[in-house]
């Protein structure tokens, strides 16, 4: 008989180990990824769309739920519950509740900014401010909604559990409203402004946008579709999870000696309690969301990627280039003009746009080429896969945005 308990004793050691090294591994990536992304908004010079604004607002969500979470669920996993305290149960839960609320806002808005990226173009840089507004005002909202909800928390048998609950029609409201507001409601709003973005798009924009734009808004989509992909099987299981506990307690609720059926009350055990294993399998895959959206931000902004590239290889300190020299020339990529400066040349900064924003017929992008031809300056530089031209000092566009050439 102990020959049968050991094996099954050691698969869940197995399981466990598994789902603690997930957690584990996808907390270092996001709060490594998501700080690279705060520090570069906030030490270094960016180009000015509300875009990055709402970025910082979903890193710092991403940052708050890592740290409180991850270390929670790898303490109930291995069965430290005497590490918890009550205090700690209602700062975990709370908090909880905040970041996800304000990361699936955060969401919601750059569906709009991408919105507003492919429609408004011209007028993109005059909302950065209300983006950070927006940002702030989301936050307040939230942190406060939800102060309520921190007396509800305690510790009890080495968990963190909601007090005054159960399995009867308020807590199923709760339940049904949590998932409205964190995940139904959010995917019919963003789902509406997509179909408003592609018929405005298609009608007046139609192959008009430079790959800036192309990229951030796949960036944007890339966000949105990890998160419902990643977050849809928990939902779905915790939802399954919920009647299926309210059906074994009315079973149970009946006396042992009045049942009629014990081997249906067996099964609705057993298949309770492997649906717990798989709503814990789920509930550890949908933060590998979190740990998404780093790579994702490294991936299809240029900016970011290069930031994080002077971070982590620490190329201005092997190619001896200050700061400012280095970013300079690395924005180009995410932004319409830039000027150039050397450190040896102060006063004559070269001013450099990208033909890739050129929105105009192809003919028309020929002759903007020839146009902006110079035989007194060196050849055309190339960054990645942008194309930027050197314009003479004397031209009279050359302060303008390459949007309006």
């Amino acid at each position: 008989m102990d020959s049968d308990i050991e094996p099954d004793s050691d698969k869940k050691d197995i399981v466990v180990i598994i789902r603690c090294v997930i957690v584990v591994i996808v907390g270092i990536i996001c709060i490594t990824g998501n700080l690279l992304v705060i520090r570069t908004l906030i030490f270094f010079k960016y180009p000015k769309i509300p875009m990055y604004v709402a970025v910082g607002g979903l890193a710092t969500a991403d940052i708050v739920r890592a740290i409180f979470e991850v270390p929670y669920f790898v303490i109930i996993w291995t069965k430290n519950g005497k590490l918890l305290t009550a205090d700690w149960c209602k700062t975990v839960y709370y908090l909880r509740d905040v970041s996800m609320y304000v990361a699936v806002c955060h969401l919601v808005g750059l569906s709009v900014l991408r919105c507003i990226l492919l429609n408004d173009r011209m007028h993109m840089r005059s909302y950065v401010r209300h983006a950070f507004i927006g940002s702030i005002v989301i936050w307040t909202i939230i942190l406060l909604m939800n102060i309520p909800g921190i007396k509800d928390s305690s510790k009890k048998m080495g968990v963190c559990i909601e007090e005054n609950t159960d399995l009867k029609t308020a807590t199923e409201q709760k339940e049904w409203l949590q998932l409205t507001f964190s995940y139904g409601l959010p995917i019919i709003v963003i789902g509406v402004v997509y179909f408003l973005t592609h018929y405005f798009s298609k009608k007046f924009f139609a192959d008009s946008y430079s790959r800036r734009e192309r990229r951030l808004s796949r960036m944007v989509s890339l966000l949105i579709l990890t998160w419902i992909i990643f977050k849809l099987p928990f939902e779905i299981t915790r939802m399954i999870t919920f009647y299926k506990s309210r059906k074994l307690e009315e079973i149970m609720s009946i006396p042992l000696e009045e049942q009629t059926d014990l081997k249906g009350m067996t099964d609705s055990f057993e298949s309770y309690l492997n649906l717990h294993k798989v709503e814990q399998m789920v509930e550890c895959i949908s933060l590998i969301d979190l740990a998404a959206r780093p790579i994702i931000y490294n991936k299809f902004s240029h900016y970011f990627s290069r930031s994080f590239s002077e971070v982590i290889n620490c190329t201005s300190c092997q190619n001896n280039q200050t700061p400012k020299r280095a970013y300079r020339k690395q924005r180009s990529a995410d932004s319409n003009c830039t000027t150039v400066t050397d450190a040896g040349s102060a006063d004559s900064p070269l001013n450099v746009c990208s033909v890739e924003q050129f929105t105009g017929s192809e003919e028309e992008k020929i002759n903007n080429k020839i146009f902006n031809k110079d035989t007194g300056h060196p050849e055309p530089v190339y960054l990645d896969d942008d194309v930027i031209v050197v314009l003479p000092r004397e031209d009279p566009i050359e302060r303008m945005p390459s949007s309006a050439i």
